[in-house]
C-alpha cells in the first residue's frame, strides 16, 4: 500500500508543478518549476527501479535527473530563453481549467476494462491529467520559453507513463528516444522563435 501511496504522491507532485506552470509569468519561475519537475520525474523513475529491482530503470533515473533536472533548464537559460516575462493564464481560470482537465481524465479512464485494478485506473488518470495540463500550457503560451517548458512538460508526462509501466521492455531505449524527440521539438521551436524575430 505504501508503494502505491508514494507512486501517487510523486505523480501528484508532478501534476502540481504542471498546475503551477500555467499562471507563472517570470522566466526564472518557469525554469525552476521545470527543474523541480525533472527532479520529481527522476525520483519516480528511481522509485520504480527500486520496486522492480531494475537496472535499466535505475540508469533511466540517473539520466533523467542529470538531463531534465539540471542540463535542460540550464541550457534554456543559456540560450537566452530565460529573460523576458511571458503572460500566463490568470490564476483562477488556470486552476479551474486544470481541475476540469483532471475531471476529464478521470471520466475518460472510468470505462477502462473490467480486469484493470482501481490503482491502475488512478495511475492512468493521473498520468493523463498531467499530460492534459501540459498540453493546455502548450496551447496557451506564445512561442518562446513558455511553450518550450510546456512541451517539456508533455514529454515528462510521456516519460512518466513509460517509467510507471511495469515490465516494459526497452525502457531505456524508449526513454532516450523520447528525449531525442523532445530535443528536436525544442530545436524546431527555437528556430520558429528566431524566424519570427527576423
Amino acid at each position: 500500500m505504501m508503494q502505491a501511496g508514494l507512486d501517487h504522491a510523486l505523480v501528484g507532485a508532478l501534476l502540481l508543478t504542471g498546475f503551477l506552470m500555467l499562471p507563472a509569468r517570470r522566466a526564472g519561475a518557469l525554469l525552476r518549476l521545470l527543474a523541480v519537475q525533472g527532479a520529481l520525474l527522476a525520483l519516480a523513475a528511481g522509485w520504480q527501479a527500486w520496486l522492480q529491482s531494475s537496472l535499466p530503470l535505475a540508469v533511466v533515473a540517473v539520466v533523467l535527473g542529470a538531463s531534465q533536472a539540471v542540463a535542460v533548464p540550464l541550457a534554456l537559460r543559456a540560450l537566452g530563453w530565460g529573460t523576458p516575462a511571458e503572460p500566463g493564464l490568470p490564476l483562477l481560470p488556470a486552476m479551474l481549467l486544470g481541475c476540469g482537465l483532471v475531471a476529464l481524465a478521470i471520466l475518460l479512464v472510468l470505462p477502462v476494462g473490467p480486469g484493470v485494478t482501481a490503482m491502475a485506473r488512478q495511475d492512468i488518470a493521473l498520468n493523463l491529467a498531467f499530460l492534459l495540463v501540459s498540453l493546455l500550457g502548450l496551447v496557451w503560451r506564445k512561442p518562446g520559453l513558455g511553450q518550450a517548458v510546456a512541451l517539456l512538460g508533455c514529454g515528462h508526462a510521456l516519460l512518466l507513463a513509460v517509467v510507471n509501466a511495469r515490465g516494459m521492455p526497452l525502457v531505456l531505449e524508449i526513454t532516450l528516444g523520447l528525449m531525442l524527440l523532445l530535443a528536436t521539438g525544442l530545436l524546431g521551436l527555437r528556430a520558429r522563435v528566431l524566424g519570427g524575430m527576423a
